[in-house]
């Protein structure tokens, strides 16, 4: 593959790498998390050295190195435990070596900074990773939230009213019209936008700022939601939150009824 391009020039400093037993799954993942994120730096490394299924340790190494010297923070993830203990062992090869270097080729201060290693689901925690990465964060701050997708799919979410805030906050109906609700991509997007608004939201009393709180409320439909927000400017921020749901809408979706509350 092509020598990794630096960040800045609307690349983030964070670049995620996606390791697998198998070539497909790789490029699946990658192919997935860059139509959502297309900003972020994502590479895959699958199957073994002859082609087939395994791990191929001298290609992780290489493709964590040509991260590195770009100048990216870099966070793999995984797909089996094998293609984990790669992946680590790859991270400390090139962390060890002589001349490691830290963002931009300087040397780094804080080596074991520069890349990580996270055991999350392969599909959401790199999407959940990448759109973190596209915030702006750093490697720590995408590990993060590539591990919050564990907490937030085997947790019990329970509703209830947002904790009372000192910033402002804003409620009213919102309309989800897209045909299939709020799935991965409009999450991916809306994460984005309330990340960059330094707000959050709620639906039906339920927390839904990052993507998996957003995938875990579970509106599988269009039709109408209650929403509060909290941030410096609310009514804004849903007004926002309205446009990207709406820019979201199937060509087939139905006219956009009222909200049942004001029948």
């Amino acid at each position: 593959m092509p020598p990794a391009p630096p960040p800045g020039d609307g690349r983030p400093l964070t670049a995620v790498l996606v390791v697998s037993h198998s070539s497909r799954l790789a490029e699946g993942v990658v192919e997935i998390v860059a139509q959502m994120t297309p900003q972020v730096l994502v590479r895959g490394v699958g199957g073994g050295p002859d082609g087939g299924v395994g791990t191929d340790p001298v290609a992780v190494e290489a493709a964590v190195r040509d991260l590195l010297a770009a100048g990216h923070q870099v966070l793999v993830t995984t797909d089996l435990g094998s293609a984990l203990m790669v992946a680590q062992m790859a991270v400390e090869t090139v962390l060890g070596e002589d001349g490691a270097t830290g963002p931009g080729g300087a040397p780094g201060s804080d080596a074991t900074g520069l890349a990580l290693v996270v055991d999350v689901p392969v599909a959401q925690g790199t999407l959940a990773a990448a759109v973190e990465a596209a915030c702006g964060a750093d490697v720590r701050a995408c590990a993060r939230a590539a591990r919050t997708v564990v907490s937030m799919w085997s947790d019990e979410v329970r509703p209830g009213a947002p904790a009372a805030q000192e910033e402002p906050a804003a409620s009213r109906p919102l309309y989800v019209s897209d045909p299939a609700g709020l799935h991965a991509r409009p999450a991916a997007t809306l994460a984005v936008l309330l990340e960059t608004e330094r707000s959050h939201l709620w639906v039906e009393g339920r927390p839904a700022t990052t993507m998996s709180q957003l995938l875990v409320l579970g509106v599988t439909r269009a039709g109408w939601v209650e929403a509060t927000v909290v941030g410096p400017d609310p009514g804004t921020t849903l007004d926002r939150v309205q446009s990207l749901l709406d820019a979201h809408e199937h060509a087939g979706a139905a006219q956009v009824p009222e909200p049942a509350r004001s029948r």
